[in-house]
């Protein structure tokens, strides 16, 4: 099984390792609904996530080397 590590967008800033199930193409208009795939409602978790998915969008449109030295563990 391969796994990757990943760190997460929103604060505090967290990394793992994740396997390829459970890793979801983002594209950038996508909004934070699209990632809430297991019918819980909790309101703490949806406002973190929407911040992550808006980060996200902000990110996806700088160019490589910017987003890296912006979102990588070590720069955060």
């Amino acid at each position: 099984m391969t796994s990757y590590h990943v760190t997460f967008f929103g604060e505090p800033v967290t990394r793992a390792w994740v396997t390829c199930r459970s890793i979801k193409v983002f594209k950038q208009h996508d909004t934070y609904r699209k990632f809430l795939n297991d019918g819980k409602k909790d309101p703490t978790r949806d406002i973190v996530l929407r911040k992550a998915v808006q980060e996200a969008c902000h990110a996806i449109s700088m160019e490589v080397q910017h987003r890296r030295k912006t979102y990588t563990f070590v720069a955060r």
